[in-house]
């Protein structure tokens, strides 16, 4: 999928169960408007936060999909991404200006693109 990063936040350690772990969150918006969160993890979030920037546009390939928890939700939107060392994450170069204006109409949208995330993934 191709997205515009709309949010970066700071990268910062959290401790889990397998001990302190880097992460950090992005908002991101498709063509048609639709926004998702996507959070990555571990040396992975390390590499990539140094490699993704605000505005930028990127293909996003097998990002993974969950039910968003609402408590933490930024976005209006049900589901949301983790990305990790299996994600590929590739600049666009020739993005139009104009692409991933944020849309608040996005629940119609949101099947097919869960339906295309999975296939990818696959």
């Amino acid at each position: 999928m191709q997205v515009r990063v709309t949010s970066k936040s700071a990268l910062r350690s959290v401790r889990t169960r397998n001990g302190e772990m880097a992460v950090f969150d992005l908002e991101l918006t498709d063509e048609s408007g639709t926004q998702i969160r996507a959070t990555l993890w571990g040396a992975y979030a390390e590499k990539q936060h140094q490699v993704l920037r605000d505005s930028g546009v990127y293909f996003i390939h097998k990002g993974r999909l969950k039910m968003a928890d609402q408590r933490y939700a930024v976005v209006k939107n049900p589901y949301e991404m983790t990305l990790n060392q299996d994600s590929i994450i590739e600049e666009c170069v020739d993005a139009s200006a104009d692409f991933g204006q944020v849309n608040t109409l996005f629940a119609s949208l949101l099947p097919p693109l869960l339906h295309i995330l999975r296939c990818w993934s696959a």
